[in-house]
C-alpha cells in the first residue's frame, strides 16, 4: 500500500507482465518472464494472472457467465468446458442467481464479484486487484474484501494495491511503497520535505531513496502561517543549507461557484498558494544566484487555461500563481533560474475519488457512471497516474530542463481545449 503516486500501480503493471522492467529481471514461476516476446507475455497474462480492476472492464453487452467464459476462450476451451468453469467460480463468489445478468442489471459490488469470478477463472497463480475497492461505498468493500479473504484461505496469492488504511488490514502481509520522493531522491537529490505533519513527514523520510548517499531532512510549517514558515525556513538555511530546486504543492481549495465563496476563503487560498511559495522564493533565491543554477516548479491546475466549473476559488487563485510563475520566469533567467508549472488533469488520487464521490451523492449517480462521464474528455480514455505527474515535474527540475522556463505543461491526457 502507499499514497497516491508511490509507485503501485507501476509494480502491479511489472507483476502483471503488462510492462516490462527497465533494469534488472523478474521471475515467475522459474521463468524470467521479463525477456518474454509479446505473444509469450500474453500467454502468460492468460495463465498465470488474474486482474481485478477498480473500474470492472466487464463487456456491457454480455452477461456475467460470458464475461466470466472470455479468459477461457483464449485459453482454447470448448464451449460446455467453459460454461460449467464459469458457472463454478461464479457460485464460489456467491452469484449462481445472476449469470444471466448484465452489468447494468448488477449493483457495483456484484459487477466487482464477477471481476473476481473472471479472474479466478483459469485457476491463475497470482491474482492482481488494483484498487478493487475504490469505486465501492465503505459497506460493498468490506464485502469484497471477505470475499478476498476467503479466496485466500482456498489457498489463492492476492497482491492487492490500495492508499487505504483499512482495507490493507485485511492482509497477512503489508508492503509499503513511497514515490521516491518523487522521482527526484531516486535520482540522486536530497531531499528536504516541508509539511504541517511531523508523523507523516518522518514516515517519509524512512522510505526516501539514499542509493546514491543522499541526506534528506524535513521541516514542520504550516502555510496558514506565513510568518513561522519564514522563521523555519530562514533558521534551516542560516545553519548552512542551500536549495536549488524548489517544488510547491499545495492541496486545492474547496468546491463552489466563485460568486458565493466567502471572503474567508480567498484570502486562505492565495496565502497558502501565493504568498507562501512568496516566502520560499525570497528565501531560496540568494543560494541559486549563488549556483548560477536553479529550477522552481508550481504545480498547480490545468484551470490556468480553461476554468474548470465548480472551482471558483481554486480557478482564481491557480490563474494568480500561473502569472506570478511566469513573472518570475522573465525576471530570473538571467541568473540560471527556470521557473515552470505543472497542469495535472484527473490524477488517480484521494481528491480525485472526493471529488467523484461528491458528484454522485449530488446527482444520485453511480460512482461509476461519474468517472466514466469525465474519462469521456480525456482523449486518452483514462485517468492520469501520480508517477506521470512525477515525471514532468523531474524532468523539468532536472539539467534536461535547462532551456524550458515560464511554461505551463499540462499532464492531462489532452483533455484541455486549448493550447
Amino acid at each position: 500500500m502507499g499514497p497516491s503516486g508511490s509507485g503501485k500501480s507501476t509494480l502491479m503493471n511489472l507483476l502483471g507482465c503488462l510492462d516490462t522492467p527497465t533494469s534488472g529481471s523478474y521471475w515467475l514461476n522459474n521463468k524470467d518472464v521479463s525477456i518474454l516476446s509479446d505473444n509469450e507475455l500474453a500467454e502468460i497474462r492468460n495463465r498465470e494472472i488474474g486482474f481485478v480492476f477498480q473500474t470492472f472492464n466487464l463487456l456491457p453487452r454480455s452477461t456475467a457467465l460470458e464475461n466470466v467464459s472470455l479468459p477461457l476462450v483464449y485459453a482454447g476451451l470448448g464451449a460446455d468446458d467453459r460454461k460449467v468453469r464459469a458457472s463454478e467460480v461464479l457460485n464460489q463468489v456467491g452469484l449462481d442467481d445472476r449469470m444471466d445478468h448484465r452489468p447494468n442489471q448488477l449493483s457495483g459490488g456484484q459487477r466487482q464479484r464477477v471481476a473476481v469470478a473472471r479472474a479466478l477463472v483459469n485457476s491463475p497463480s497470482i491474482i492482481l486487484a488494483d484498487e478493487p475497492t475504490g469505486n465501492l461505498d465503505s459497506k460493498t468493500s468490506v464485502e469484497i474484501m471477505k470475499l478476498f479473504e476467503e479466496i485466500h484461505k482456498n489457498g489463492n496469492t492476492i497482491i492487492l494495491v490500495t492508499h487505504e488504511e483499512d482495507i490493507a488490514q485485511h492482509a497477512e502481509r503489508i508492503i509499503r511503497l513511497r514515490d521516491g520522493m518523487i522521482e527526484l531522491a531516486r535520482m540522486g537529490a536530497s531531499i528536504t520535505l516541508l509539511a504541517r505533519n511531523k508523523t507523516k513527514l518522518e514516515k517519509v523520510m524512512k522510505e526516501l531513496s539514499t542509493s546514491q548517499d543522499q541526506k534528506h531532512h524535513f521541516l514542520v510549517a504550516d502555510f496558514d502561517d506565513i510568518v513561522n514558515l519564514e522563521a523555519v525556513v530562514s533558521d534551516y538555511l542560516r545553519k548552512g543549507n542551500s536549495f536549488n530546486i524548489l517544488v510547491n504543492n499545495t492541496g486545492g481549495p474547496p468546491a463552489g461557484p466563485a460568486n458565493a465563496a466567502p471572503v474567508e476563503e480567498y484570502v486562505t487560498a492565495f496565502k497558502r498558494h501565493l504568498l507562501a511559495n512568496q516566502v520560499l522564493v525570497k528565501l531560496l533565491l540568494p543560494g541559486m544566484k549563488a549556483l548560477d543554477y536553479g529550477r522552481i516548479v508550481n504545480v498547480i491546475s490545468t484551470s490556468v487555461k480553461a476554468p474548470l466549473p465548480n472551482l471558483g476559488v481554486s480557478n482564481t487563485v491557480r490563474g494568480a500563481v500561473a502569472n506570478w510563475s511566469k513573472t518570475l520566469s522573465r525576471e530570473l533567467g538571467e541568473f540560471g533560474i527556470t521557473v515552470n508549472n505543472v497542469l495535472p488533469g484527473a490524477t488517480e488520487t484521494g481528491r480525485l475519488s472526493s471529488i467523484i464521490d461528491n458528484k454522485a451523492q449530488k446527482t444520485g449517480q453511480d460512482k461509476e457512471k461519474v468517472a466514466a462521464a469525465m474519462l469521456e474528455q480525456v482523449p486518452l480514455k483514462r485517468f492520469a497516474k501520480p508517477e506521470e505527474v512525477a515525471n514532468a515535474i523531474a524532468f523539468l527540475a532536472s539539467p534536461a530542463g535547462a532551456y524550458i522556463s515560464g511554461i505551463n505543461v499540462p499532464v492531462d491526457g489532452g483533455r484541455t481545449p486549448n493550447l
